[in-house]
Formats: C-alpha cells, structure tokens, sequence
C-alpha cells in the first residue's frame, strides 16, 4: 500500500512481476538510490529511499518476492522483519582496534574552539550583559556543537564488529557485526569537512557517518583491517563526488 497525500495505491503481491531493489540516478539535478517495481501489465513504480523511513525493510520484502516463482499462496508470516541491532559485548568493546587521531587538531575542531574561545571571551570581557544575551550565547554554542558533532566520528574494530563512537557525543555509540556488512563506501562530498563513509549491511541498509577525525595513515590502517575482516571497501575520497541520498 503506497499512501500519499490525496490517494492510495494498493499493489498485490501476485500483481509484482519482477522489482529493481536499488540503482542510483538523477533526480532533479541529484544524484538518488531508486527502487523500481515493474507490475505484471509492464507499468513500473519509482519509489526513492531518502523519501521513507526504514525503507530497507520493504528492500527485504521485494528480494524475497524476486527469489519465489510463485506467490499467489504467498502469506506475510513467512518473511520475518524483525531485524534487532546486535548486542554487543563490553569485552569486545575494550580490545577493540582504534581508528582515530584528534578531532581538535582537525579542520572541524579548529574552526568549533575558536568560535568557542570568541564568544567565551566576548562574554567575559563584558560586564553587566544582560542575561538574555547569555542565554542566547549558551542555545548558539549549543546549536554550533550539535552541527560540527556531526564530523566528529571514530571507528573501533574488534572481532565481530565495527563500532562509530563520537568524539563529543561521547555517549553514542552505533555497531553492526562484521558478518552483516555488505559494502563500506569512503567519500569526500563537496564542502564538507572530512569524509564520508557508508556502512551498506545485507539487510539493505544504508548508513551515513562523517569524520574528520582521521588523518590519511589512520585511514589507510582503517581501510587494511575491514579487508583483513573480508569486507568490500571502495575509496572514492581522493576526488569529490556528488552525494547520492539513500
């Protein structure tokens, strides 16, 4: 069932005669991950990752469909979509292999403390402020921590996973078992401060991290672990490439 805003267009399983699960092309000017479901009268529906929630679980759905020849008896029940996050061991957190150099020393901690250290000064320097100026200063410093955290990750691999710590969110911490990771594409996007890389798991998943954390050994030493664990690596970070939003 595909809901938008003033209508409702419901798809019968048995109706779906084959289903593209993800290609990237441009859509208006950018660069998109697409699934496509072609019926059984040859008409297709284009659905677009970056438009849903979860989409990795309708992914799921439309492989399984692909890997059957018959589904009119086909029931829901059969596929499972309860995929957990793995729970991992503190054990394996603490002799795990870290990827990380300094986030102050970077380009993003450079440019994070001094607007800090400018606004630190500018509030001490000046007597009698009115405190709504503090309270504004403290929600602008707040807001500016929150948005340069975003390039502020590390990677530890232990045995069975690869975990993204944070170096100001220090309290956040992603895992994904190595046996479930597809792919890990590195990129440099325009603009941005530091690189990208995205952890594609068999599941369909498609997930996001910045750092800027990293100088290029750390990268290298990165990049020959994950291939030591048998994980496909593609480095395109040596030149700029357009974000692909999936």
């Amino acid at each position: 069932m595909i809901n938008k805003i003033f209508s409702k267009n419901i798809i019968k399983f048995k109706d779906i005669k084959s289903a593209n699960i993800s290609e990237v092309i441009k859509l208006n000017g950018v660069l998109v991950d697409r699934t496509q479901i072609q019926l059984i009268n040859n008409k297709w529906v284009n659905l677009y990752a970056f438009k849903y929630k979860n989409f990795h679980y309708l992914k799921i759905v439309l492989n399984y469909l692909n890997k059957i020849s018959n589904v009119e008896h086909l029931k829901i029940k059969e596929l499972n979509l309860n995929i957990n996050k793995s729970t991992m061991l503190y054990t394996e957190y603490t002799s795990g292999k870290v990827y990380n150099f300094s986030h102050i020393l970077s380009t993003t901690g450079f440019i994070l403390y001094s607007f800090i250290f400018c606004i630190s000064v500018g509030l001490i320097k000046n007597e009698n402020i009115p405190m709504s100026t503090v309270i504004n200063a403290i929600v602008l410093l707040c807001f500016v921590l929150v948005m340069f955290s975003r390039h502020t990750h590390y990677f530890v691999i232990t045995k069975n996973y690869l975990i993204i710590k944070n170096s100001i969110r220090f309290w956040k911490k992603e895992c994904f078992e190595l046996s479930e990771i597809a792919s890990i594409n590195i990129r440099y996007y325009h603009r941005q401060l530091g690189k990208t890389i995205v952890i594609k798991t068999k599941n369909f998943e498609s997930i996001s991290f910045i750092s800027d954390n990293l100088f290029q050994k750390d990268w290298t030493a990165f990049k020959s672990e994950l291939k030591l664990n048998k994980i496909v690596v593609h480095d395109n970070s040596a030149t700029t490439t357009q974000k692909i939003w999936d």
